[in-house]
């Protein structure tokens, strides 16, 4: 009988890099240097909403549910440098 252990499903768990988008982690780094929605959304030419829009994004697909949590996770995937 097949049995599912903890570390056979996170080997089949996609890389960081295949489930963020570019965009995605754009957003997360700027997330990581400080920098609240509006800042985000002036330095990327989009709008504080849109902004808003990725980081649920980022949440859902990071499995977090606040901002520190998103940085932690990135760093842990190599999505942003130390």
């Amino acid at each position: 009988m097949f049995r599912d252990t903890d570390d056979e499903r996170l080997s089949m768990a996609p890389a960081a890099t295949d489930t963020l988008t570019a965009r995605e982690i754009e957003v997360l780094r700027l997330v990581a240097d400080g920098f609240g929605n509006r800042a985000i959304g002036e330095r990327l030419g989009i709008t504080a909403s849109t902004v808003k829009h990725h980081l649920a994004t980022i949440f859902t697909k990071l499995d977090v549910r606040r901002r520190a949590e998103a940085v932690r996770e990135g760093v842990k995937r190599g999505l942003i440098p130390l």
